[in-house]
């Protein structure tokens, strides 16, 4: 039954609330092209299930609705908000990384595991820890794999495992480092996709200068009216209808008053009002355009035409970014990990051709770029660094040259760089029962029937 809610719930519209906060939940992604829909499975121990919406702008959950049946399983990060809805959970998606097909949420169960039958081969869940979920799976290879949910917080560690006396000891994987950290893939000729990107990040910084200098817009901006005491009767139609004009009007005159106040802001060389004064104003006009859309109902009245209020020319936002038919090209690094995913925030510095260094930062994308209508140039080396670790990828090497346009594809090798939840773990005997002791402590991982 819960299912068909939640595929139902996917096509309402979303509901208003302050700006979100995003958290990652991992999971696994079951698509229904035929609603449509996207419910996200939570590994966790409840198999928690939300339903999946884009946020503003963002088109993840619309390109998983593109998947072949013949993908499912499908494992992915999904970052996003979350919210309740009439008691079904929803998660306000920003993006989904990490995807991978033909992979399920949870650890295979021990009959996948290989062979052997060792007397402590088997599937376990945590149980007595509020509000965490924990998954261990010990394989007749002695080898684990081991989850842990709390939260928004996702962990997981591989290993060893082995019994001493009453006590099974896990010793986690340490991270390989044997290899270098980055590694050049391809360089790929410049794309129209590139060169949305650049666009729209073009556009982008734009916009947010826009918005500082006219700090006015409420497309973010939430706000709800006051509802009147209800004194149990029932106003006549026509104090209905003297309401909703009282209203109309007090929005329109609330409307007025933000039209004049971003006139004098914009006017000025520095905005000469305070951000709280901002606030206090555009709060009044969202508040008064709610009580009279809601007054004209009560009165059973169309609802009234309140427009936005106008704001000056130096308040308006750039055209969204599309590519003309001559391209602005460029120098880019494409850096992930070695999937779909991007991967943000690592600094990559172009060397160019004369030595001369232009210092960039992966977007959310995993995407770097240099126009070539800035910083002319070939680009014969990037460095990249992350975490206090730096490495040099000389382009003019054998197999290439200087990159003079295109995408260096580049990956990470992100196991290097994540640390395990623990690097042993002592699970004290007790019955069929594993006792974590400290870490988890007053809970126990029973064995799967």
């Amino acid at each position: 039954m819960i299912l068909p809610l939640l595929l139902a719930m996917a096509t309402a519209e979303p509901t208003a609330t302050e700006e979100p906060l995003n958290d990652v939940y991992m999971g696994t992604l079951v698509v229904n092209a035929e609603r449509p829909a996207v419910v996200l499975a939570r590994c966790d121990l409840g198999n928690t299930l939300y339903v999946l919406r884009d946020a503003k702008g963002r088109h993840a959950v619309m390109d998983l609705l593109k998947a072949k049946p013949s993908d499912a399983p499908l494992y992915g990060e999904v970052i996003g908000s979350y919210q309740e809805e009439k008691g079904v959970n929803v998660l306000t998606v920003s993006a989904i990384t990490g995807l991978k097909r033909g992979k399920d949420c949870h650890l295979r169960p021990v009959s996948e595991a290989g062979v052997g039958d060792a007397d402590f081969t088997g599937h376990y869940y945590l149980s007595g820890v509020h509000e965490v979920g924990s998954e261990l799976l010990l394989r007749a290879d002695g080898r684990f794999e081991w989850m842990l949910s709390y939260g928004a917080v996702d962990n997981g560690a591989t290993g060893h495992w082995a019994r001493q006396g009453k006590v099974i000891v896990l010793t986690a994987d340490k991270p390989e480092k044997d290899r270098p950290l980055f590694a050049l893939q391809q360089i790929r000729p410049w794309n129209e996709e590139a060169e949305t990107r650049l666009l729209a990040e073009r556009r982008d910084a734009q916009e947010r200068k826009v918005r500082e200098r006219c700090p006015f817009f409420t497309d973010d901006f939430v706000a709800t009216a006051t509802p009147l005491p209800d004194s149990g009767d029932r106003p006549s139609p026509e104090v209905l209808k003297t309401r909703a004009a009282e209203a109309l009007a007090k929005a329109l005159t609330a409307r007025g008053k933000v039209e004049v106040l971003a006139r004098q802001v914009v006017a000025q060389p520095e905005p000469g009002a305070q951000p709280d004064t901002i606030q206090s104003i555009l709060s009044d006009w969202m508040m008064a355009r709610s009580a009279a859309l809601q007054a004209a109902s009560d009165a059973g009245l169309p609802e009234p035409e309140i427009a936005r209020p106008t704001l000056p020319a130096a308040c308006t936002l750039p055209p969204e970014a599309a590519p003309g038919k001559t391209w602005i090209g460029g120098r880019a690094v494409f850096l992930s990990d070695g999937g779909d995913r991007g991967l943000r925030g690592v600094d990559v510095a172009m060397v160019l051709a004369d030595g001369h260094r232009v210092t960039l930062t992966t977007d959310r994308r995993g995407f770097a770029a240099l126009p070539n209508d800035s910083q002319p140039g070939a680009v014969s080396a990037l460095v990249l660094s992350i975490a206090g670790h730096e490495q040099r990828i000389d382009l003019a090497s054998p197999g290439h040259g200087p990159m003079e346009k295109g995408i260096a594809a580049i990956t990470l090798d992100v196991r290097q760089l994540a640390q395990p939840a623990f690097d042993t773990m002592r699970l004290t005997i007790e019955g069929g029962d594993l006792i974590p002791g400290e870490m988890l402590r007053s809970g126990r991982y029973h064995r799967q029937p």
